[in-house]
């Protein structure tokens, strides 16, 4: 089976990715005026971990970190 693509990439539009493209964290801070953040994240029971699944742990280990 031949299967013929043009190359180029089409990204979804919508969801967080535009807005927090370039800084998420000083976009959170001006946003929160606590001295403390609970950032909360969970794998779901229903699926094997997947590569969107490390990307949420990553991004929310690196937020808190930061």
């Amino acid at each position: 089976m031949n299967i013929e693509c043009d190359g180029k990439v089409y990204n979804p539009l919508g969801g967080g990715s535009y807005v927090f493209e370039k800084d998420i964290t000083n976009f959170l801070l001006q946003k929160f005026s606590k001295n403390n953040i609970v950032i909360s994240i969970g794998a779901q029971p229903n699926s094997s971990p997947h590569f969107g699944t490390l990307i949420v742990f990553s991004t929310a280990f690196s937020l808190a970190k930061k």
